[in-house]
């Protein structure tokens, strides 16, 4: 049986990958050809001979997940309802 939690999940998940996530994955795919990064702050200091820069790593995050993250969607739920489903749809068709 699929929980209310992750039917929700699922469900708002559906409707970003409708709404936003075609354009933030056409964003993304664009950075990434014109050579762009998505970087986050790691807290450590590189110190040159003339300046001190903060240190920066690079994000290797999928950008779907990034999209998840963004917009709250549990990703763990969202698929232990899609095994819950087809796990449904199996045992209803299975002969």
């Amino acid at each position: 049986m699929t929980t209310k939690s992750d039917a929700a999940q699922a469900d708002l998940y559906v409707a970003a990958a409708k709404n936003e996530g075609p354009i933030l994955t056409t964003f993304l795919d664009w950075l990434s050809e014109q050579d762009y990064v998505i970087a986050r702050h790691t807290g450590r200091e590189y110190k040159s001979t003339f300046d001190s820069f903060e240190r920066l790593e690079r994000v290797t995050t999928p950008p779907e997940r990034l999209l998840a993250e963004h917009l709250n969607i549990d990703l763990d739920a969202v698929e232990r309802h899609r095994v819950r489903v087809l796990d449904e749809h199996r045992k209803k068709h299975s002969p």
